[in-house]
């Protein structure tokens, strides 16, 4: 009497993610803007809504207002205010920086003419602006020397962005009340991708199951087979009457060099086998 062991281990399909970093912001987001010479070179153009100093003096490359008498922020003598700068080509910027330039001529004072709270847009027609990022009541104590960041979550691209400041830190009364000593764009060019969402790996073929064959020698045989398959086998070895001989075509995993590889089996040779479907 042959033995005859079936056994059927159902698993659960899960997901696993491969773990990737924020490859694209750490290594190809870079800064966008050139160091403006003018308004509109070497490229792009800085706007303003206006300007006791030229808008591109804050994208001029240099993180103060002023440094030994020569002024190198953009400044406006109004409370409130917008800064703009337009690409010739759709940008995705995934961070801004704002510069406050205190270790040259940026004295204490300055800290009142600095953004308070502010909004900042992107446009493709310079006319219709979308919301990107909003800060409010940024004081003169959260203001620190040098760079202060902000990321942006969208990764829609635009041509135009701007910082449209609403209130500033409390001066009123000075010939410039309202200051940005740099401004920086990072991102990328709208036409390359980011970094991609992590995907799911591919999910197992649904039906199929381990065929694990034990011949009277003590040899195992293992298959990976469609329950199909694993069906057509157990029916032949349930038959006593069956065909003599029963194949089963290798995977392509075991294959070799060959088109096809087959294993023959010989119905009195097994002593038992065993199915695992997964």
């Amino acid at each position: 009497m042959k033995k005859i062991l079936l056994m059927f281990l159902i698993s659960i399909p899960f997901f696993t993610f491969s773990t990737i970093g924020d490859a694209h912001a750490a290594t190809d987001s870079t800064s966008l803007i050139p160091k403006m010479t003018s308004d509109n070179a070497p490229s792009g153009k800085a706007t303003s809504s206006d300007a006791w100093f030229p808008a591109y003096f804050a994208f001029d490359g240099v993180p103060h207002y002023s440094i030994n008498g020569g002024f190198h922020g953009w400044g406006t003598s109004a409370t409130t205010g917008w800064l703009a700068y337009e690409f010739n080509e759709p940008k995705v910027i995934n961070k801004y920086v704002l510069y406050y330039g205190e270790s040259q001529s940026s004295g204490p004072g300055l800290l009142t003419t600095v953004p308070n709270s502010w909004t900042f847009e992107g446009s493709n027609d310079g006319e219709n602006w979308i919301e990107l990022d909003k800060v409010s009541n940024y004081t003169s104590t959260s203001w620190k020397s040098g760079e202060n960041a902000f990321e942006i979550e969208s990764r829609e691209p635009y041509k135009h962005f701007r910082i449209n400041v609403t209130k500033n830190n409390g001066s009123v009364s000075g010939q410039v009340n309202l200051t940005i000593h740099e401004l920086e764009l990072w991102g990328y060019d709208a036409t390359e991708k980011p970094n991609p969402e992590p995907k799911p790996d591919p999910i197992p073929d649904q039906n199929r199951a381990i065929l694990v064959i034990t011949l009277v020698t003590g040899v195992e045989k293992e298959y990976d087979l469609s329950l199909e398959e694993v069906n057509s086998f157990i029916n032949w070895y349930d038959s006593a009457n069956g065909e003599k001989s029963y194949s089963i075509n290798r995977t392509n995993k075991n294959k070799g060099p060959f088109k096809t590889r087959k294993d023959y089996f010989v119905h009195d040779k097994i002593l038992m086998y065993e199915v695992s479907e997964y």
